[in-house]
């Protein structure tokens, strides 16, 4: 297994997914926005399992869903692909700020000190 990939899907976690909504991906975008898609159905993703949350970025971010809004996968999928894609530049400074506050707001797994912050960008 690549990473250990199946040990930390295994091990619950809170996963927030960081996506460049920017012109950057222009003509691409809705191939990046299935990308996370597919990743969400490849998680064990539930209450007492791995929570996702996702924050979109280019002027301005978005907190799309916060950890503990979804606990299947499929309407976590369908908000994924109902995000639009934002023509503007890109203000990398705003990343971090919703991400904190979105797993400080919600901390649904305080006993499991594990927390994965991915960006697509």
């Amino acid at each position: 297994m690549l990473f250990g990939l199946s040990e930390l899907c295994l091990t619950p976690l809170d996963l927030v997914i960081v996506i460049d909504k920017s012109e950057y991906w222009t003509g691409q975008f809705a191939r990046l926005r299935e990308g996370v898609s597919t990743l969400v159905t490849r998680l064990f993703v539930g209450a007492d399992m791995t929570h996702v949350a996702v924050v979109s970025y280019s002027a301005n971010a978005t907190l799309h869903f916060n950890l503990v809004q979804y606990f299947q996968t499929g309407p976590m999928q369908n908000a994924i692909r109902a995000i639009q894609q934002d023509y503007s530049g890109t203000a990398t400074d705003l990343v971090s700020h919703p991400t904190h506050r979105s797993t400080e707001s919600y901390k649904s797994f305080f006993q499991y000190p594990r927390a994965i912050y991915s960006v697509f960008c």
